[in-house]
C-alpha cells in the first residue's frame, strides 16, 4: 500500500524487475540490475535471467552492465570490459578464463612476475596478476600456483593494466 516513491531502492527495483521479465520480448536490456538487491535476490535474479533465455531457445538475449560482476557471473557468456569509456577486452567468457591464468607467487619473484603479469598486484605476502597462457612458458623455474581465474578478477586486472598504461 506505500507509494513506490516510498519504497526501498530493492523494493523498487523488485518491481521493475517484474514489470520487464512480464513482458514478451526477445530482448532485455537492463542496467544495474542486482546493484540495490541483496544476496537472496541477486541470486533470484540469476534464475529469472537463466530461465528468460531457456524458454526463449536460443531466440532470447539479455544484455546488462554491472559492478557486480561476481553476482552476475554465472548467468554471463560473452562479456565485454570497459574502462574509462574503451573496450579493453571482450570474448566469451570461458574464452577468457582459458586466455588468462591467475598466477600467485612469492614476494622474492615480485620483481621478475610484475614484468609478466596483467594487473599485478603485491604485498608482504607475495603477489599475484594475470598472465596470459600463451605466456606460460616464461614462468618456468619460478614456484606460482597456477589458477583459473573469475570474471570479476579478469575484469579487475585488465583494467588496472589499462589505467596504469594510460596513466604512464
Amino acid at each position: 500500500k506505500k507509494p513506490i516513491k516510498k519504497l526501498s531502492d530493492g523494493m523498487k527495483m523488485k518491481m521493475m524487475l517484474a514489470a520487464t521479465f512480464a513482458r514478451e520480448t526477445d530482448l532485455l536490456v537492463l542496467d544495474e540490475p542486482a546493484s540495490p538487491l541483496d544476496p537472496l535476490m541477486r541470486d533470484k535474479l540469476c534464475e529469472m535471467i537463466r530461465s528468460y533465455i531457456e524458454e526463449g531457445e536460443g531466440k532470447k538475449s539479455v544484455f546488462f552492465s554491472t559492478h557486480n560482476v561476481a553476482d552476475m557471473e554465472s548467468v554471463t557468456d560473452y562479456a565485454v570490459i570497459m574502462e574509462k569509456g574503451n573496450v579493453v577486452e571482450c570474448g566469451f567468457v570461458e574464452e577468457l578464463k582459458e586466455k588468462y591464468i591467475l598466477v600467485k607467487g612469492e614476494a622474492a619473484d615480485a620483481k621478475r612476475l610484475k614484468e609478466l603479469l596483467v594487473g599485478f598486484r603485491e604485498s608482504a605476502y607475495g603477489c599475484e596478476g594475470l598472465c596470459l597462457a600463451e605466456h606460460l612458458d616464461h614462468l618456468a623455474g619460478m614456484d606460482v600456483v597456477k589458477e583459473t581465474p573469475t570474471l570479476s578478477q579478469i575484469c579487475v586486472a585488465v583494467m588496472r593494466q589499462y589505467s596504469l598504461l594510460k596513466s604512464a
